[in-house]
Formats: structure tokens, sequence, C-alpha cells
């Protein structure tokens, strides 16, 4: 027997490095005039309460048209990386998110621009449930803040800006392994 307060002792309560894999379709709010779907692949390392994960998200082209039929299309790619913690069956990370806002417009003659830069940052919540000895399954909710603003200017007027904020929820499936 080993006393209590042995590095023996110590050792054997400390939680294994697990390492996750997963994807999960999101719904956005913000990114664009009106409601995105997107989807993400990410990776991820889990020491005890901690955990890094890496992801790629992307969405589908989301499409604005004005009364006079001009308009526009926009699809976003972005890399994520987000630091979390881990309480039970909660979790909570800090996101950052970078990458491009690519834009299409329809109805116009010549584009300005046909792309940007994407740069958030917020937090993100999820419930996390495991099943089977090596699934688990997540509901997330992300708010974020953007830190470079866009705007979408169609023959000379604004018809859309990215706002300050955005808001996402999603869901995730994903693999741990030990």
């Amino acid at each position: 027997d080993a006393p209590r307060s042995s590095p023996m002792r110590r050792a054997q309560r400390r939680a294994p490095w697990e390492f996750l894999l997963g994807a999960g379709p999101t719904l956005a709010f913000g990114i664009a005039p009106r409601m995105a779907v997107e989807g993400r692949a990410f990776g991820g390392v889990r020491h005890g309460r901690l955990g890094l994960e890496l992801g790629v998200e992307a969405s589908l082209p989301s499409q604005h048209e004005t009364e006079d039929g001009d308009g526009f299309e926009q699809q976003v790619l972005v890399g994520s990386l987000a630091g979390c913690t881990f309480f039970g069956g909660l979790s909570g990370c800090l996101v950052s998110k970078v990458g491009r806002l690519s834009v299409r417009g329809f109805g116009v003659d010549v584009p300005n621009s046909d792309f940007g830069a994407v740069w958030q940052l917020g937090p993100r919540l999820a419930l996390i449930e495991g099943f089977g000895e090596h699934w688990f399954g997540a509901l997330r909710v992300e708010a974020l803040a953007s830190l470079v603003t866009w705007e979408v200017t169609l023959n000379q007027v604004d018809v859309w800006k990215t706002p300050l904020f955005s808001f996402s929820v999603g869901g995730d499936l994903g693999l741990l392994l030990q």
C-alpha cells in the first residue's frame, strides 16, 4: 500500500490523454444576411479538464437579392482554434476563427472585390454525452464577435454589412481515442 499523498497515488488519479475527432452541422446567424448552413470537422486533444481543438468550417452558399433583382451569394471558409475546459458533460471554450468570406455578385457590372477576411472571437458552450466505448455526441452554441467588418455594395448602394456579433447552434458526432 502506498501512502495517500505519494506521487504514485497522484499519478493514478490523473486522467489519460484523450484524442478527439469529429464533425457536425451548424446553423449560423450573422455571418450572412440570412441564416447560413455550415459544416465543421475538428480534431483535438484533452487531458483532465483541459483541451485544445483545431477545426475547419465551411458554409453552403447563402444568397441575398434586392428588390431590383441584383444580389450576391456568399460563402465562408474558416479555420478554428479553441481552448476548452470540461466539467462532466459540459464544456466551455474560447474560440477564435480566421478565414475567408467569398462574395459573388449578380446583376452588377464589375465587382470591386470578391473576398475578404473573417476573424471572430468568443465563447462556446456544449453539452456532451458519451455513448458506446469511444463515441460522443454534443450540442453546442457559440456567440462570436467579429474583429473585422465587411460591407457588400451593389451598384454604389450598401446592401449588407457584417454585424458585430454572430450566433450559431449545432451538433457534433465524434470519436474519442485514449
